[in-house]
């Protein structure tokens, strides 16, 4: 289950907020129109939340399958590091695992680093 552990806790807590892009042409989309040349945000957190995609989006269910979110981008602009990300991550999932007296003894805490990307500050277990 650590695997689709993994990719339940990007698609809920992605890494990074957002992205920006600037357009290459006059588009429009939901009924507003963005000219050529428009910076425009790209709200990943929000679009793997979409319940069309994820039913009941705000829960964590790592037997989703199928987990197609965009924490780490997509096509051309996929995430170089996303497979370390991953392994580090199964890794840290894996550790207490391996400890079952373990014990989570406080509120793990997040911020954002540069007003983009999510960063865990704080997961305080107890190892016996």
């Amino acid at each position: 289950m650590v695997p689709a552990a993994v990719e339940e806790a990007l698609r809920l807590w992605t890494p990074v907020d957002h992205g920006t892009r600037v357009t290459t042409r006059p588009v429009v989309l939901s009924g507003t129109g963005i000219p050529a040349g428009a910076r425009v945000v790209l709200p990943t957190g929000a679009a793997d939340r979409d319940p069309e995609v994820f039913p009941g989006p705000d829960a964590f269910r790592p037997d989703r399958g199928g987990n197609r979110h965009l924490s780490f981008g997509h096509g051309i602009h996929f995430c170089l590091g996303a497979h370390l990300a991953r392994a580090e991550f199964a890794q840290v999932l894996r550790e207490p695992l391996r400890h079952p007296e373990s014990t989570l003894t406080g509120t793990p805490t997040r911020h954002f680093g540069n007003g983009r990307h999510i960063c865990l500050d704080r997961l305080p277990v107890r190892f016996a």
